[in-house]
């Protein structure tokens, strides 16, 4: 039987199967769900977060940093981690793993 893939192997998988334009929308789609929300700071903060230089203008700065080459497209793998690292959003995945724990064990989420 063969052995289940990692995330990081599906990811890895799904993206190879993507056009250069699925990439980009995959990766600013984080980007824009903050700018449609008016959370402009946290957009801020999610780029020096990911080490991503604030010019010439967001989108383009976005889309250089993940860039690879043409060969290679984008580097949805690792835009993926940089926001999964996030603080605010790893707190709020480690919250939900705590709840899941506590649910299947019959516990409180707050203990």
């Amino acid at each position: 039987m063969a052995e289940p893939k990692s995330a990081t192997s599906k990811v890895r998988a799904r993206t190879n199967r993507l056009s250069i334009g699925e990439q980009e929308n995959s990766i600013l789609a984080v980007y824009a769900d903050m700018i449609e929300n008016d959370d402009i700071d946290g957009m801020f903060d999610l780029m020096r977060h990911a080490g991503i230089a604030l010019r010439p203008d967001p989108t383009t700065a976005i889309l250089r940093h993940y860039w690879l080459g043409f060969d290679r497209g984008y580097d949805v793998k690792r835009a993926i981690e940089d926001f999964a690292s996030w603080p605010p959003i790893f707190a709020r995945c480690e919250e939900l793993r705590r709840a899941r724990r506590a649910n299947r064990t019959g516990r409180s989420s707050r203990q």
